[in-house]
């Protein structure tokens, strides 16, 4: 019975020791606070250094397909085209066409202008005789003829003596005692006829001291519109020295202007057709096929660059993220190549935060070591950040 308690007590007495040794250890394991130099960890996954999606910018049918997957391109090299090249190609042809009249035309006019000095100079002689004229027509209507107006006022002074002589013989028949009528009747009709005779007289004196007014505007109105024909004339002569006439010359450039605007919409609408690599890189998410209509803005493939790799993670909190800093050493092991960790540099901290199931959060960008040839696009892992600054 004794050999039986003590049988039984020594296995409760090992199980007690373990237990207490279990705890002990537990009890020994750091806080989040107290993490070993392997500092902070986060999750984060596998990019190249850049990569962006190319579509074309018009809507069509695929027509070539000028690379597959996998393919290095160039800057600038064809990748596919859509269909419809030859009528833009046409209209290309033609607005080059046209650009090319324009300019012909244009260097035309400015070695052989339209008009010469002399025509210019005929011009303004003839605009200068035709000014004299109407300044002189406007010169005597204005200030009458003196020989006329002499003859008009010695006649007036005549007809004057001659009604005042007429009227005194009038006076002395009328004071007669027995006046002769028929002699009285003359008489009357005498003075009747001088005053108007005299009316007349002085009714043309003042016509003539006294222009047509409509007469006087309408010789104003040609002679102002005279000037400015002088004028164009003489600035037309001036601008001669430039070797073209200004109006044909303002249209001849007007028509290169609109010529060379139209090529650029014709070269920009050719263009449109080929989609190109706007930098170098590897062709990844080919999505075309021939035959295919494609939308424009549709992304018709992916470029990378995969000279440089990064990776990123976007779980880091408010609380994590203040402990590390650019250049800090950094090591990422991928899940799928835990015996190949990739060593490499914080290059960037987000200003902005995420909020992330109730977390605020930061983006951060390592700068990686060149990673495995099994490494992947978008394969994920775990970061560990040193504690080293």
């Amino acid at each position: 019975m004794r050999f039986f308690k003590s049988s039984l007590l020594l296995p409760l007495l090992l199980a007690a020791l373990v237990l207490s040794a279990c705890q002990s250890t537990a009890a020994a394991q750091p806080t989040p606070a107290q993490l070993p130099p392997a500092g902070v960890l986060a999750q984060g996954h596998l990019e190249p250094v850049a990569y962006f999606d190319v579509a074309f910018t018009v809507p069509g049918r695929v027509a070539e397909i000028l690379v597959a997957e996998g393919d290095t391109v160039s800057a600038g090299q064809p990748l596919a085209r859509l269909g419809g090249g030859e009528a833009r190609a046409a209209d290309l042809a033609r607005a080059q066409q046209e650009k090319l009249a324009a300019g012909q035309a244009l260097a035309d006019l400015q070695a052989s202008p339209k008009l010469t000095q002399a025509q210019f100079a005929a011009a303004i002689a003839d605009a200068d005789k035709s000014l004299q004229d109407a300044h002189d027509a406007l010169a005597k209507l204005q200030t009458p003829d003196p020989l006329v107006v002499a003859q008009l006022e010695a006649r007036i002074s005549l007809l004057e003596q001659q009604l005042s002589a007429a009227q005194d013989d009038l006076k002395m028949l009328q004071d007669e005692t027995s006046p002769d009528e028929l002699k009285l009747a003359q008489a009357k009709s005498q003075i009747a006829d001088l005053e108007q005779a005299l009316d007349a007289a002085r009714t043309a004196l003042t016509d003539l001291q006294t222009p047509d007014a409509a007469a006087v505007a309408q010789l104003e109105q040609r002679i102002a519109l005279l000037e400015q024909q002088k004028s164009k004339a003489q600035a037309d002569s001036a601008a001669l020295k430039d070797g073209a006439d200004p109006d044909l010359l303002a249209a001849a450039q007007a028509r290169l202007a609109s010529a060379e605007a139209a090529l650029a919409s014709a070269q920009a609408a050719a263009d449109a057709l080929e989609l190109r690599a706007p930098a170098a890189g590897v062709v990844t998410n080919l999505n075309l096929k021939a035959g295919q209509f494609i939308p424009a803005g549709q992304a018709a493939l992916s470029l990378a660059d995969f000279s440089t790799w990064i990776a990123k993670t976007d779980d880091l909190t408010e609380l994590e993220v203040v402990s590390l800093q650019a250049g800090q050493s950094a090591v990422l092991t991928l899940d799928a190549l835990p015996d190949s960790p990739i060593s490499g540099k914080i290059v960037r901290i987000a200003s902005r935060y995420e909020e992330r199931r109730g977390d605020v959060t930061y983006t951060i960008t390592l700068a990686l070591d060149q990673p495995p040839a099994a490494a992947r696009w978008g394969m994920t892992g775990q970061v560990s950040f040193s504690q080293d600054k």
